[in-house]
């Protein structure tokens, strides 16, 4: 996933996400209310999602002590709504 900050683009990975929001990984400190896009590919979408997101939380993976975020989708359209929940049914 690509994460967008304040006019920078850093590149993260996504750990798990619902039609609400998602928890991912990137190499930069982020405060919880920051407002960032997300950008990222599911398969059958025929272009790239771009969705601006607020940090809600941050925790540490106690598997390598790594920091994870966690953010709340904001002003999602229909279509990429429709195109998140049907890929969550598949999975």
């Amino acid at each position: 996933i690509n994460i967008s900050h304040k006019d920078r683009t850093y590149l993260g990975k996504s750990i798990d996400f619902s039609l609400s929001g998602m928890s991912f990984k990137v190499d930069r400190p982020l405060n919880s209310c920051d407002i960032l896009t997300i950008s990222f590919y599911i398969p059958g979408a025929d272009k790239r999602l771009n969705i601006d997101a607020e940090v809600m939380r941050n925790s540490i993976d106690s598997k390598d002590n790594s920091v994870y975020y966690g953010a709340k989708f904001l002003n999602m359209d229909k279509n990429t709504k429709d195109l998140i929940e049907g890929f969550i049914k598949k999975i």
